[in-house]
């Protein structure tokens, strides 16, 4: 049974990346009752040989058959690293790395009448930021205990895969985020140059960073 409906994936040559979708809510059973639909989500990292795993549970309220979007998103659920995907962050991360991001989700549905949903209608919006927004907590052992009793449904993992370290690749994209981000009125060549070192710390790539700084002065 297909529970969801993607709009849309997004992927960049460096670690950004995101995958957009919204629910088919009528998938999850014909009643329109009260509920949850409870997404746990493993978020697996991996840049160059280190590794990072973050898991969490998510949800949505279901109400007369429709269900509330992710905050400020025109779909209910966004996977994503770098939002927007020229986050600055997620590009100095990825900077002469190579790398995975892996979305593992477990859906369920969650409904009223039960211990578990009345506790989920206390979880907070700003617990886990990987929720942008959504009600949501990190794992525990407790909560799964409660959350694996419900209906699971399946969805498929998201991956996107990156290999940052092509100077004409790094070159673009860190350009592009300058011009977007710091326009030239409004920012000096000092001050583009103390911005450069997020992406450049340590001295490497200064190569990049000159090319960078005259194109951008010709900009």
């Amino acid at each position: 049974m297909i529970v969801k409906h993607v709009k849309t994936d997004k992927h960049t040559e460096y670690m950004g990346c995101a995958q957009y979708i919204d629910w088919i809510v009528k998938a999850f059973g014909n009643d329109l009752c009260n509920a949850f639909i409870v997404q746990e989500i493993s978020l697996v990292i991996i840049i160059d040989e280190a590794k990072t795993v973050t898991r969490y549970f998510e949800a949505w309220h279901v109400a007369h058959g429709e269900c509330n979007n992710a905050l400020y998103q025109d779909s209910h659920d966004l996977f994503c690293i770098g939002h927007p995907l020229d986050d600055g962050d997620a590009i100095a991360m990825s900077v002469g790395h190579k790398g995975r991001v892996s979305f593992i989700p477990r859906v369920f549905y969650v409904k009223e009448g039960c211990a578990l949903f009345d506790e989920i209608q206390s979880w907070p919006t700003d617990e886990v930021k990987e929720a942008n927004g959504l009600q949501a907590k990190y794992y525990t052992e407790e909560i799964a205990k409660q959350v694996y009793k419900c209906p699971e449904f399946f969805r498929e993992p998201f991956y996107h895969e990156w290999e940052f370290d092509d100077p004409e690749k790094i070159y673009a994209v860190v350009l592009q985020y300058c011009i977007n981000m710091y326009r030239r009125d409004n920012i000096g060549r000092n001050n583009i140059e103390i911005a450069l070192d997020d992406f450049f710390p340590n001295g490497v790539y200064p190569d990049i960073k000159k090319r960078v700084i005259e194109t951008w002065e010709n900009h």
